[in-house]
């Protein structure tokens, strides 16, 4: 009835998928969805695997069929259909390579990988794994990297180079996403701790198993369950391991009876009976009543469990499993005293391993290894090379940029001092310019004190001779007449020097400091008063002085002076006025 199941199943998958299309999007999904599955359910992963080959079929797309037959081979991988898988996958690559799909190309090689590792040809596993590593780097595909890096470590793990599986397990853990993918990160964890185990370290190795089967159960995912249950069973005594890969075999034979850990399971199981038959001191151990048998039976019991797992090792090629379960069962036939069959084992096994274990092919593997680290390193010397350039060139941008703020910098303090100086100067022009106009103010001040006086005279003597001729003589009328006269030529005069200063002195009112004589200016302020009659000036310079001044100013302040004197002095009797020098 099950195959009946399967085919209905399958009819189903592939009548409802042609009802429609699907879209880029979705092919991709699922394709994803699938690769899942096939380590929970591999027959539902196959038949949606051939659904979506149907679809792209349909689609008339290459490049979809391509896609759809890597992602059948990968899910016929699991379900140990190896050759089926590399039939499938060459398709694949064949078109891939010819549409330089670099990331299919990336995919197909790691499926050819794992193919070659089922087969135990590690010498070609390693250098595919790397080839897809390399591929998967330039479009950043984590997962196919982490992946990747996971097989690579196992394929050396299977060539017992712990110091190299261990290096590309710990490389996978980098990859992986810690808020991605629960059991891809679990599945990381176990191929740890199997390389602790495997390394003598069971402390280690059981935490980290402990982390992944906790994770496994937390997801609900019996593959991973069993994965792990069947290395980290040999973590512990007889008893307690037989227990552990019993209760993984029960799973693997629900899931996947011929996966490669599955065979790994069996032959795990049937050294546990051996070792009960074997050793009585073992056996008289075992609390388990399930478990407890006569000699007779564990052997009978694990002969079986060897047979049955070099009968599914030999049909899917996995020579590495044929190879060590060959030898104990060698032994399992010599405690017997099957000699006949002990020697065939054992023929066997040797023959095996010095195809498997040869030191050309671990000579092949660390020359692929070392080939693979000088790449990395020369790309690494390449990238150190770009790495200095490129701090080359931004040294010297920098240096540019430093001096062209410098430029800057220098420009805009010259710029600033020469504002300043240039702010200094308006302010003391605006200073000086204050200070002149204030000058001026004074200036005119006195000169109108100056002419106002004379003036005033001139004017109070024509007032007088025309309103009141009468009160004037002969004599005081000639009298006024000659001081009129003198005192208009005396204003005359001053009004020229006046007039003459003030135009040297508009654009720059300033003193013009000269050497004067003293009786000079005496002899000029003597002349200007000269009309003065109610006021007597005298002037003395007994040591005929000199001295350096403006003339004009210091005119100017004598004949202010002297007129400011003169009118203090208007109601004192027989006033004089004294200049001395």
């Amino acid at each position: 009835m099950k195959p009946l199941f399967y085919i209905f199943l399958l009819f189903f998958y592939l009548n409802s998928f042609s009802q429609y299309k699907i879209s880029e999007k979705e092919f991709e999904k699922e394709r994803l969805e699938i690769e899942k599955l096939s380590k929970i359910n591999i027959d539902s992963s196959k038949a949606r695997a051939l659904r979506l080959l149907e679809s792209a079929k349909k689609d008339l797309s290459p490049s979809k069929i391509a896609k759809a037959q890597s992602t059948l081979a990968y899910v016929l991988v699991f379900e140990v259909k190896t050759d089926e898988a590399s039939v499938l996958n060459s398709k694949s690559l064949k078109y891939n390579t010819t549409s330089r799909d670099s990331s299919e190309i990336a995919k197909n090689y790691f499926i050819d990988a794992i193919i070659a590792a089922r087969k135990s040809d590690f010498v070609k596993s390693v250098a595919l794994f790397f080839k897809s590593i390399d591929i998967a780097k330039k479009y950043n595909n984590m997962l196919l990297i982490q992946k990747s890096y996971r097989g690579l470590a196992n394929s050396y793990c299977d060539q017992r180079n712990y110091g190299s599986a261990l290096k590309y397990a710990l490389e996978a853990l980098k990859y992986s996403n810690p808020n991605g993918d629960l059991s891809e990160a679990s599945y990381i964890n176990a191929t740890i701790a199997e390389i602790y185990r495997l390394k003598g370290d069971c402390k280690k190795a059981n935490i980290l198993f402990e982390k992944a089967y906790s994770s496994f159960i937390k997801i609900k995912e019996k593959h991973g369950q069993a994965y792990v249950l069947t290395n980290w069973s040999l973590c512990y005594d007889y008893e307690k391991s037989l227990e552990m890969e019993l209760k993984a075999q029960e799973i693997w034979d629900k899931t996947a009876p011929e996966n490669l850990m599955s065979v790994t399971n069996l032959g795990n199981i049937a050294n546990s009976y051996f070792m009960f038959g074997y050793y009585d001191s073992i056996a008289k151990t075992i609390k388990n009543k399930d478990l407890i048998k006569t000699k007779k039976q564990y052997l009978i019991l694990s002969e079986q469990y060897y047979s049955r797992c070099l009968s599914i090792a030999k049909k899917k090629d996995n020579l590495d499993a044929v190879l060590f379960y060959s030898s104990s069962l060698s032994e399992l036939y010599y405690y017997k005293g099957d000699y006949k069959n002990a020697f065939l084992s054992l023929e066997l096994r040797t023959k095996i391993h010095d195809s498997l274990y040869s030191q050309k092919n671990k000579n092949k593997i660390a020359r692929l290894e070392s080939q693979k680290e000088i790449e990395l390193r020369d790309k690494e010397i390449q990238l150190n090379k770009l790495t200095l350039q490129a701090k080359e060139r931004e040294k010297w941008l920098y240096i540019g940029g430093i001096l062209l703020l410098t430029t800057i910098g220098v420009l805009l303090y010259y710029q600033s001092r020469n504002r300043r100086k240039t702010n200094e100067k308006l302010q003391r022009l605006n200073t000086d310019l204050d200070q002149a106009n204030k000058t001026k103010t004074r200036f005119f001040s006195i000169l109108n004190h100056d002419l106002r006086a004379p003036v005033s005279n001139l004017v109070h003597f024509l007032h007088l001779q025309k309103e009141n001729p009468e009160l004037l003589n002969e004599e005081n009328k000639k009298r006024l007449e000659n001081k009129t006269i003198t005192g208009a030529e005396n204003l005359l005069t001053s009004m020229e020097d006046l007039l003459l200063w003030s135009k040297g002195q508009m654009e720059n009112f300033m003193p013009q400091p000269r050497k004067l004589s003293i009786a000079k200016l005496f002899e000029d302020t003597k002349k200007h008063f000269s009309s003065e009659d109610k006021v007597s000036i005298a002037f003395e310079n007994s040591y005929n002085i000199e001295l350096i001044s403006d003339e004009n100013y210091l005119k100017t302040i004598i004949r202010n002076l002297t007129g400011n004197a003169i009118k203090a002095l208007e109601k004192t009797a027989d006033p004089t006025i004294l200049w001395k020098a």
